[in-house]
């Protein structure tokens, strides 16, 4: 009983390993220079540049036909919704808002430094000389933005405590609503003097 315990524990060391190399393995392979070499077929054979060669041109084969395939899924398969819309809208005024903050903050930190005179007057001043187009104009580039983004957060909050959203023609109405807000509020922002 113990032999045959022992004997599947143990394992046949009658047979040489095949990863053993003893003088008579490597005397029988030094016989023969193509005897060391492994057994490849011809197309295994190959030098490395006709395989990098080929390799470049499976890839640009690859890289052209990727260039005329659709994104998919594709983008004009969408028709574009003012809730797509509204909700890109906020992300990019989102970012808009904030770096022209910390630009403005930026330059108005290092003008000392730049002798550039960002004071309020000197600021209000150089305002005052532009021409009245396009002083509104650019109130209203600075108060669209925010204004859109304001009344965007209000829809989202409404929606968030599931207000006005009792069908998809509500959600599209309001949806023109906070856009139509935002367009009217700029304008008189950027109206005022």
């Amino acid at each position: 009983m113990i032999e045959a315990v022992s004997m599947l524990i143990v394992p046949d060391r009658t047979r040489p390993s095949a990863y053993v190399r003893t003088p008579s393995t490597m005397l029988a392979n030094a016989s023969s220079p193509t005897a060391r070499l492994p057994r490849r077929s011809i197309a295994q054979s190959r030098t490395r540049k006709v395989d990098f060669e080929v390799m470049q041109d499976k890839n640009h084969i690859l890289a052209s036909q990727r260039l005329n395939r659709p994104v998919a899924p594709h983008l004009s398969i969408y028709r574009p919704q003012i809730n797509s819309f509204l909700s890109i809208s906020m992300r990019i005024t989102g970012s808009f808002m904030s770096g022209s903050m910390y630009l403005f903050g930026f330059f108005y930190l290092l003008s000392p430094t730049l002798g550039i005179d960002m004071s309020s007057a000197a600021l209000a001043s150089a305002f005052a000389s532009w021409p009245v187009i396009v002083q509104v104009a650019s109130k209203f580039v600075v108060a669209f933005p925010f204004t859109l983004h304001i009344f965007g957060s209000l829809r989202y909050v409404a929606f968030t405590f599931a207000q006005g959203i009792k069908s998809n023609v509500n959600v599209v109405k309001v949806g023109w609503t906070v856009l139509a807000l935002a367009v009217t509020t700029a304008l008189g922002l950027a109206t005022l003097m």
